[in-house]
């Protein structure tokens, strides 16, 4: 199938809160909406948090963004961006990866160097609107997060210092749904993708088409809006 020719409908989605991330999403978000309306995607941000109180619980928007895409039933696949990925490359088209991986319901890049399928990054991943698996891992992660983090433990929730409170991120929730499926004697392999080996970066990272500029670098939002402008000539 030609990528160029493709019939699916595909949207891209980004979310944070409207003070903390919203200056990363003001550098990143205009390039990817750019790179859709070049290649005829949807574009969708949302600014503002969908359940919680502080810019931090803005994270938790991409669930319920992605289970409302696949309730109304209006696209075929999601790329979801975190605000600190930017498009490196406009050439390559997200068909390329998705015509790779047209049996799965979720395709990731690796998070780790150790090879489990369940270590990945949420940061960038693609999801099929239409496979099974997708509402019922995503309708799981919901029913996950709201029993772990309740208001009164989104409340002592002010930083990035989940662990301090004994629960789990949005994508440790995740990555634990997909380790418990897999521990049950399910064969996940069948409708989950993650890139590794040689193609750990094949859209994250510092890869050739679709970059992220992780908080874990240790840089400040300042600084990762500094090397951001400054991988895309801004």
């Amino acid at each position: 199938m030609n990528p160029v020719n493709s019939p699916l409908s595909i949207a891209v989605i980004q979310s944070c809160d409207p003070v903390l991330y919203l200056p990363l999403l003001e550098v990143t978000g205009p390039g990817i909406r750019k790179y859709c309306l070049q290649h005829k995607y949807d574009y969708h941000s949302f600014i503002g948090i969908k359940r919680g109180f502080t810019p931090r619980h803005a994270a938790f928007n991409r669930i319920y963004l992605l289970l409302d895409e696949v309730l109304s039933e209006t696209h075929d696949w999601a790329l979801y961006l975190d605000v600190d990925c930017y498009i490196y490359n406009f050439r390559p088209r997200l068909e390329e990866i998705i015509f790779e991986n047209m049996d799965k319901a979720f395709i990731f890049c690796r998070g780790k160097l150790d090879g489990r399928i369940y270590d990945f990054n949420n940061g960038a991943f693609f999801i099929n609107l239409k496979h099974p698996k997708a509402k019922t891992v995503l309708t799981t992660w919901k029913d996950d997060f709201e029993q772990i983090w309740n208001k009164e433990k989104l409340a002592l929730w002010t930083d990035w210092s989940a662990g301090e409170l004994g629960a789990p991120g949005d994508q440790r929730i995740l990555q634990n749904i997909i380790k418990k499926l897999l521990e049950s004697g399910e064969d996940v392999h069948t409708w989950l993708r993650v890139y590794d080996g040689d193609q750990w970066q094949r859209f994250n990272y510092s890869g050739p088409f679709i970059r992220q500029c992780l908080r874990s670098t240790g840089l400040s939002i300042v600084e990762r809006i500094r090397k951001i402008k400054s991988e895309l000539k801004m």
